[in-house]
């Protein structure tokens, strides 16, 4: 075995017993900033993640597991593999995620993986197209409520989405054809019942996950504020960047929500905001890869993608900033989104209508001949019965 394969194991083994070691005395330590930090997340999760999500999460699990998703990526295969090399199947997954933001592009990707419809090739292209935050966060909470411009908010939301597109358009075009499948063959589809009810309780689980990952990035934010970390951080990253960028940027790689509060509350640069909402922050990945295995998506190849996405988002909101000044915009100093926006989000609330009327589709029955034949003759028996009374 290489000497330094060896070495790197055991080094990678080391810093991982020393992590816990300390993660476990700064819970000793500061057991009140812990709590605190774990409030907030589930807090964040109630107000604002499960009312603006689950109904996305459950079309999602609805899709890949009736076969709907299949069947209109048939009609949808060319435009598919044309635009992005990936098959029709892909397409309903990618308007899903573009509507309901991360991790709902991760929670399709891994049904049609598991079901045989995607490659792992084709899954970490996917992933490239469908890691992005929704409009309604962007727009809503970003940009009404933390930067005080609902304008602000869907110039953040189309460079980031423009920023996953070019990308993936570029994949497309270097990539090879696929010949074969790798993964496992397709399961045979549920009945459409069963399809619904398992989509709501597969959604459920995948969105109680989600909140862990909220909650335990919350309280390790937390904790983190409590130590020299933040402030070294800020130091290092001040020999390169804005000192205002420095205050957020640590806020900015663990948690999407928490960094662009950060950023609004700093008045760092707006190509900040718009690197944090590319990036996703460590919560967001640690939520994809809950979905997606290491077998099934590259971990490396992942991060560097959403470093890359996060970048380019940056980037091309500067672009925009500097070709159509905005001279009146300036950060808001709210520190949280509020949540009264997600509640009432439109694309949630159609989504919520659109599963209300695929459950009544789903549990009706059509009468049988016997019930038919009851419903006659009781109609003629009060038929006569009113003849007779005339």
């Amino acid at each position: 075995m290489n000497p330094f394969s060896v070495f790197t194991r055991k080094a990678a083994f080391l810093i991982r017993i020393l992590l816990c070691i300390a993660a476990a005395a700064a819970l000793l330590a500061w057991p009140a900033a812990a709590a605190q930090g774990m409030t907030q997340g589930v807090t964040l999760c109630l107000e604002t993640l499960v009312p603006s999500l689950f109904p996305f999460m459950v079309l999602a699990e609805y899709l890949s597991a009736s076969g709907l998703g299949e069947a209109a990526g048939k009609r949808l295969h060319r435009l598919s593999r044309q635009l992005f090399a990936l098959p029709g199947a892909a397409a309903p997954v990618i308007v899903l995620a573009f509507l309901g933001g991360y991790p709902v592009g991760a929670v399709g990707a891994a049904g049609l993986l598991r079901r045989g419809l995607l490659t792992r090739k084709e899954t970490r292209r996917l992933m490239v197209l469908c890691c992005l935050p929704s409009p309604a966060f962007m727009v809503c909470a970003v940009g009404e409520r933390m930067l005080g411009s609902a304008q602000t908010g869907w110039l953040l939301w189309g460079c980031t989405a423009l920023a996953a597109l070019l990308p993936a358009l570029a994949r497309a075009r270097f990539s090879k054809k696929e010949n074969g499948r790798e993964s496992t063959p397709a399961a045979a589809s549920p009945a459409k019942s069963d399809a619904f009810t398992g989509a709501v309780a597969a959604a459920a689980r995948s969105l109680f996950l989600l909140c862990a990952f909220v909650a335990l990035f919350a309280a390790m934010n937390a904790l983190l504020q409590q130590t020299a970390f933040p402030a070294f951080l800020v130091r290092v990253s001040g020999l390169f960047l804005p000192e205002t960028a420095a205050q957020s940027l640590l806020p900015v790689l663990l948690e999407v929500t928490g960094g662009i509060a950060s950023c609004a509350q700093a008045g760092a640069p707006l190509w900040l905001a718009a690197f944090a909402a590319g990036w996703g922050g460590l919560c967001v990945h640690g939520q994809v890869f809950s979905f997606l295995k290491a077998g099934e998506l590259s971990r490396g190849v992942f991060l560097f993608d959403r470093f890359l996405h996060g970048a380019l988002s940056g980037l091309l909101t500067g672009l925009v900033l500097a070709l159509f000044p905005r001279t009146a915009e300036v950060f808001a100093t709210c520190p949280s989104a509020s949540a009264e926006y997600f509640s009432s989000a439109i694309p949630a609330s159609a989504a919520l209508l659109i599963l209300c009327a695929v459950y009544l589709l789903c549990t009706q029955s059509r009468p049988t001949f016997g019930q038919f034949s009851r419903f006659t003759a009781i109609f003629h028996r009060k038929s006569n019965k009113h003849t007779d009374f005339v």
